[in-house]
């Protein structure tokens, strides 16, 4: 059964979605939104959310993402915990991975090159919060199945 604290979080995803793919930012009053109503609303023990956000902020210090991407994360985390969110960004990843080769498969001719792949794939610039989305909307379907 899925809870309205899930909906609201495909609700700041998919805004955040359209706002990643047309301006490649993420509004922080929309992250502030989640976060807010992640706090509020979710189900998550407040424990699992201090450590995260703490977590995720230090992890954010080694620029291996975007800041939007890694507050977007924080609401993810917030909404469903860690590692839920830990899940979800990691599947996202692998999407974007997967959409990267589809939509240049050059990107595989050399396998020996393996850095510059992930360097080309950051360099093409795809917006990332579409993959949170589809991630997540993947999580909620798996846990209706199973």
């Amino acid at each position: 059964m899925l809870h309205i604290s899930y909906l609201l979080l495909l609700l700041v995803l998919a805004i955040a979605s359209a706002c990643d793919i047309k301006t490649r930012k993420i509004p922080n009053g929309l992250i502030l939104t989640g976060l807010v109503t992640g706090v509020l609303f979710s189900p998550v023990g407040i424990l699992t959310k201090l450590f995260g956000v703490l977590f995720l902020f230090f992890f954010g210090m080694l620029h291996l993402m975007g800041m939007g991407d890694i507050k977007l994360w924080m609401v993810i985390l917030l909404y469903l915990g860690f590692a839920n969110s830990c899940f979800i960004v990691a599947t996202a990843a692998l999407l974007l991975i997967l959409y990267a080769i589809w939509k240049n498969p050059s990107i595989t001719k050399d396998i020996s090159v393996y850095t510059k792949k992930i360097g080309s794939i950051e360099e093409d610039g795809f917006p990332f919060a579409p993959f949170l989305l589809a991630s997540t909307v993947l999580f909620g379907i798996w846990k209706v199945v199973v």
